[in-house]
């Protein structure tokens, strides 16, 4: 896939109707978590092996589903319903480029769209001095989302490679879990719905003072 896939400015409609989504996993590893939100609603798969029994435990909004079929109904989804699917970096679109055929890697091509491209031009625009990472987090802090304490960036890794370690030295199952091992996988998740919250507000802000400034022109 060329370099720089997804990179448009999408209108506010197509931001109120995009499919968000975010990968959770440890760096070098396929994902452990898939999560989506489409009208404010919220869906989260597990889609690494080792930590089904997660799903659906304790309030646990989680359900486990193999990654190649949860991306391609999502795309399905998306067609149908004219939908952008919008995601932070061309790494997650490479990831779902990996688990596709050509088919469907042809169908996301038509609807993707990568977040930091107009987060950029938005910089470029307001905040022109800005020497900052790209990172979602960063953009939150320009535009003054604010990420609760515990579930910011570097906090994912760690605590997925805790769950892990656990679940394959014991049986696999939540019940071998302790209550803190429990309360960081909840963890997890609650930084997943976090970023697909403030991806969606970041591109708000940044679009529509985008669009607001090419009007001008």
């Amino acid at each position: 896939m060329p370099n720089g896939h997804g990179r448009t400015v999408p209108t506010m409609q197509e931001l109120k109707r995009g499919i968000y989504l975010d990968f959770e996993g440890n760096m070098n590893q396929q994902p452990t978590l898939l999560g989506t939100m489409k009208d404010d609603q919220s869906d989260f798969v597990i889609v690494e092996e080792v930590f089904k029994d997660c799903a659906g435990r304790a309030g646990s909004p989680c359900r486990y589903a193999p990654l190649d079929s949860s991306l391609r109904t999502l795309i399905e989804v998306a067609q149908e319903e004219d939908r952008r699917i919008i995601s932070w970096s061309e790494h997650d679109f490479r990831v779902m480029v990996e688990h596709l055929e050509d088919e469907h890697q042809s169908l996301l091509e038509t609807c993707y769209v990568n977040a930091i491209f107009p987060a950029k031009r938005w910089r470029a625009l307001k905040r022109p001095d800005d020497q900052g990472p790209n990172t979602l987090g960063h953009y939150m802090s320009l535009l003054g989302w604010n990420v609760p304490k515990g579930i910011g960036t570097g906090t994912v890794g760690p605590a997925l490679t805790t769950v892990r370690n656990s679940l394959n030295q014991g049986t696999g199952a939540w019940t071998g879990l302790t209550g803190h091992q429990r309360g960081i996988w909840r963890g997890v998740v609650s930084h997943n719905r976090h970023d697909l919250k403030g991806m969606r507000r970041v591109l708000e802000g940044a679009v529509g003072e985008i669009w607001r400034w090419l009007g001008r022109l």
